[in-house]
């Protein structure tokens, strides 16, 4: 009877709830395939700049929603030397002496949650306002008549919390746009990325002294950059004078408790990666994407 047709939903019901497709999926740090193994420092110095970057991992961040700790980087940023770019930060995946990781499948999710806090900003010798960082993805190549390479880049900018406090900046995918040469690539936003093959992640602080902005150093004759354009992610074509980082630079320490691939809407803090709200009110384990 009726009863037994339900109970023979049942299974299937249950089949149905494990496959659901996660609310969030870590990327980095606690709850990752990894954790923060792999990740490195790198700097404009084998180029012949003047900055420096080291990176270690510290103690959990209060709520960052894991264990095991967060990453911390200790960039020195100077212009000067033979770079035109300044630059250091910390990266993981295509471009480091580890072995490359498996590429992630982040198709189907919204953007990348960040938890993180900029902290002893000093540039110039006096405390500065937390400037944007620029964030890097690498993907498979989708667009092979305009490649440069087996892989894109694709660029956005993180805007940390203020106050040297630990916070969640989302940035949503659609924010990315593809870069070469330290130049956008015209009409090539984040719509198209590959995110079902992501090879490739970067936080770095950038200071350019020819007046643009970018991920990685540009090459000669380059044109014009991406700007920082506030904490979502996004691009202008130039910068206002006076704006950006004085000439010449400074320190600063960025945390980073962990990054998440999010569904549209989704808090990774308050739930777990099936979208059910977390006991502690805090996600406390990952799901590897």
């Amino acid at each position: 009877g009726a009863l037994g047709r339900m109970s023979a939903l049942g299974p299937l019901l249950r089949r149905w709830w494990a496959a659901r497709p996660p609310a969030w999926a870590a990327v980095g740090g606690p709850g990752s395939a990894r954790g923060w193994e792999g990740w490195e420092a790198f700097d404009d110095g084998p180029l012949g700049g003047l900055s420096r970057a080291a990176v270690a991992q510290g103690p959990g961040a209060g709520g960052a929603g894991g264990r095991g700790g967060c990453l911390r980087l200790d960039g020195e940023l100077r212009s000067g030397g033979k770079v035109g770019v300044a630059f250091c930060g910390v990266r993981f995946g295509e471009g480091t002496a580890a072995p490359a990781p498996d590429p992630q499948d982040l198709s189907g999710f919204w953007g990348l949650a960040v938890r993180c806090r900029l902290s002893g900003a000093r540039f110039g010798g006096k405390a500065a306002a937390p400037p944007p960082l620029v964030v890097s993805l690498r993907t498979d190549c989708l667009t092979p008549a305009v490649a440069q390479g087996p892989q894109d880049l694709w660029q956005s900018f993180l805007a940390c919390p203020p106050g040297d406090s630990w916070g969640v900046v989302r940035l949503p995918f659609e924010g990315f746009q593809r870069t070469w040469g330290g130049r956008l690539v015209e009409e090539e936003s984040g719509a198209g990325m590959g995110t079902h093959r992501v090879a490739g992640l970067s936080f770095a602080m950038v200071l350019d002294g020819r007046e643009t902005a970018a991920g990685r150093p540009p090459e000669p004759g380059a044109g014009a950059a991406p700007v920082p354009a506030g904490s979502r992610g996004g691009h202008v074509s130039s910068r206002e004078p006076g704006e950006g980082l004085p000439g010449r630079g400074g320190g600063f320490v960025f945390e980073v408790g962990w990054v998440r691939a999010v569904r549209e809407g989704v808090d990774p803090e308050a739930c777990d990666e099936h979208g059910e709200p977390s006991p502690s009110g805090r996600a406390e384990a990952g799901r590897a994407a």
